[in-house]
């Protein structure tokens, strides 16, 4: 199912803003940047991408 269409204005051929939140939530990514570093075993991790935070884990 995708999102119903919004009611288009005369002249206007804009997409709406959309913003899409993944979360992490078996910290998938912060374990296997642990396997990768391992000096990063009991340290808090962040794994970003595009110089914005994607996954922290403690």
């Amino acid at each position: 199912m995708g999102m119903p269409e919004r009611a288009r204005l005369p002249g206007v051929d804009r997409r709406p803003e959309q913003i899409v939140c993944h979360v992490d939530m078996d910290c998938f990514y912060a374990a296997c940047e642990r396997l990768r570093e391992p000096e990063l075993r009991g340290e808090p991790v962040v794994v970003g991408m595009n110089a914005e935070e994607t996954s922290a884990n403690r």
